[in-house]
């Protein structure tokens, strides 16, 4: 049997992306390592409490999880609980997970590890999206793509792109309309970059082109600049054309 060094767990924890966590319940103090400080915008030489990543946490859920961690040293048996944080740009959803009980503190101190898990909430989200509605848009949502590998980072990042186009396509575009229809083509132009295309066609009437840059936007072109590409929309009469443009380095990144 392989022995487990503290160097080859530094490598597991390393691979599966796993920052890590300390939580001193009598003073409130919060250690992470260099994985965690990154993922809060916390300094690595920055003392921080409880107190300091909740006020990163979104607003809405603050309540809900402070609660949550609270009640955590009641529980028996590991926890894992879900929330969305605003430390960068964009929000990333976080998976917090760790023995609840007090059985499990050292010292006044519980462990645990935190998950960048926001690529997996998106595609739950937009799936459950497009559930609610499948009947409506039966027949009126086609796509044509090959065949590509893309790695976890890219999974997410493209994950990001399309929950966003699909919830503006459905409470805006075409299909917020009876009759409007979505065309997804994917093609790779020569061996380094791969296109898609994003139709919209037969939704309401487009006056003039939208001309603010609000949160989505600025999410659609950072996750596209995450991908080593663009994004470019044009507008007319019929609808909107997006066009994705990525690397194909970056797609296996």
């Amino acid at each position: 049997m392989m022995k487990w060094t503290e160097n080859k767990l530094r490598l597991a924890i390393n691979a599966a992306e796993v920052a890590l966590w300390s939580w001193n319940v009598d003073t409130n103090q919060i250690k992470l390592d260099k994985r965690g400080c990154d993922l809060w915008d916390v300094s690595e030489n920055e003392a921080v409490s409880f107190e300091d990543l909740s006020r990163r946490i979104y607003p809405p859920e603050q309540d809900r999880v402070g609660a949550a961690f609270a009640a955590t040293r009641a529980i028996a048996g590991r926890y894992e609980i879900d929330f969305r944080i605003i430390a960068r740009n964009p929000v990333r959803w976080i998976s917090s997970r760790g023995q609840g009980s007090d059985a499990a503190i050292y010292r006044s101190i519980m462990f645990g590890v935190f998950l960048d898990v926001t690529g997996r909430k998106q595609a739950e989200e937009a799936n459950e999206l497009l559930a609610g509605e499948t009947g409506a848009f039966e027949g009126r949502i086609r796509v044509s793509a090959p065949r590509l590998g893309v790695g976890e980072t890219a999974a997410t990042n493209l994950a990001l792109v399309v929950h966003e186009l699909a919830t503006n396509s459905i409470k805006y575009g075409a299909l917020s309309a009876k009759a409007g229809t979505l065309d997804v083509s994917c093609a790779s132009d020569d061996h380094e970059n791969v296109v898609v295309v994003w139709t919209e066609r037969g939704g309401p009437p487009v006056e003039e082109p939208p001309t603010t840059r609000g949160y989505g936007s600025r999410l659609l072109n950072q996750s596209m600049s995450d991908l080593g590409g663009s994004l470019e929309t044009n507008w007319d009469a019929g609808g909107v054309v997006v066009t994705l443009r990525m690397t194909k380095a970056a797609l296996v990144a």
